[in-house]
């Protein structure tokens, strides 16, 4: 059988939809509600926690492809040099959504929370930090002078909470994009899949840690670490994506025709019964531990991005039709679809949280098109401008 991985891939599209709703249901239940005065829903999703392991591996799976492109088309290019052009690329295409979201959720928050007008510039120079995309860092992080929260440094403290991943993968990209390029055997041989097993084995993100991991860590109920837990569990994250990628490329090498018909049908097969699991996994949980969810998801990842098997395949043929425009604005849902919440819950009631999440998604998608729209026909056109064509010979006379 020959390889597919050519082929567009709608699956990974499906995992990026599919989890930014359920993070959009997760805020609209079980986040937002507690922030507001009311009660979360804790009985719709019961193995939610592990929703961020998909998105920090195709994230550093397709960092990875950036480092290759980079590699083929300049051999000779510094790794600095060829970082910053990977982050300008990455800020053309997040900066100007991140900002809006982030102004909207300034404008949501001080309109919500009954703050003067005249406090509105103070407050902007306050915020500026969140706005420029720096959460990660610590810098901005849990600004409750802005927030809707009560001065505790959940994510409902921030302008658009959120927004935090889109930070991650500006700074975190750009280093990793840097220390790939310079350093790619030390790095995908050992450095980043032993971070990731040392990583997830201290912490979890629901911030249990043991004694030692108490100190190297910051977390919402040990803030005496030194590290940020998010910013730590996403580098190696998106690391185990630059890895998976490593992996695939040797894998594709060595097996150019695939695998047979045995071997296709086997990993079908499992690759199938491993995407039902989890999918029914983020509603009913099954008791897993994380670590355990952790590592399924992983290598549900790693065969869907493997693409060797006739899973894949139906799946694109049967939805690809909406989730390759679908596919195009999932970023930009999970970008804008936070204090939409806090707008929704104003207008509907508190108690309505099933009207809230339908209302917050069709919305979302409404206003991500919109701003897609925006991008393609004018941002990135500004930005990456394409090379004039060469003029036209001479006529013949």
């Amino acid at each position: 059988m020959a390889t597919s991985s050519k082929v567009r891939n709608y699956n990974v599209d499906f995992w990026r939809i599919f989890l930014t709703l359920c993070f959009v249901a997760v805020h609209t239940i079980i986040v937002m509600p507690p922030a507001l005065g009311g009660k979360p829903n804790l009985t719709v999703f019961g193995g939610w926690a592990p929703m961020m392991i998909p998105f920090f591996i195709f994230t550093g799976y397709f960092l990875m492809h950036a480092v290759r492109r980079s590699k083929t088309r300049n051999p000779e290019m510094p790794a600095l040099t060829a970082s910053w052009k990977y982050l300008r690329s990455r800020l053309i295409y997040f900066f100007p959504c991140l900002v809006i979201g982030q102004l909207f959720g300034f404008i949501v928050n001080n309109i919500y929370n009954g703050i003067p007008f005249a406090e509105w510039p103070m407050r902007l120079i306050e915020s500026l930090w969140e706005i420029c995309g720096f959460q990660l860092t610590g810098l901005g992080m849990g600004n409750n002078f802005v927030g809707m929260g009560n001065g505790t440094n959940g994510s409902w403290t921030m302008l658009n909470g959120p927004l935090w991943y889109i930070s991650g993968i500006l700074i975190l990209g750009w280093v990793l994009f840097f220390l790939i390029y310079k350093f790619e055997d030390v790095m995908l041989g050992f450095i980043l899949p032993i971070g990731w097993l040392i990583t997830n084995g201290a912490y979890h993100i629901n911030n249990w840690n043991p004694q030692w991991g108490q100190y190297l860590f910051h977390t919402e109920n040990f803030p005496m670490g030194i590290l940020n837990d998010k910013l730590v569990h996403m580098f190696f994250g998106f690391g185990l994506g630059a890895v998976i990628f490593r992996l695939i490329e040797a894998i594709d090498k060595k097996y150019p025709e695939g695998f047979g018909k045995k071997g296709t049908v086997l990993l079908t097969i499992l690759n199938g019964a491993l995407n039902i699991f989890m999918i029914i996994h983020m509603f009913h949980g099954f008791n897993m531990s994380l670590a355990t969810a952790w590592g399924l998801l992983g290598v549900m990842c790693f065969l869907i991005l493997l693409n060797r098997d006739l899973y894949n395949k139906w799946f694109s043929k049967i939805f690809g039709f909406i989730l390759k425009p679908m596919g195009k604005i999932a970023m930009y849902i999970y970008i804008f679809h936070y204090p939409m919440i806090r707008v929704v819950y104003g207008i509907v009631g508190l108690e309505n949280q099933l009207a809230c999440f339908l209302i917050v998604v069709a919305v979302s998608i409404v206003v991500s098109f919109g701003y897609y729209a925006l991008y393609t026909k004018v941002i990135e056109p500004r930005f990456n401008k394409k090379p004039a064509a060469p003029a036209p010979a001479a006529p013949v006379k």
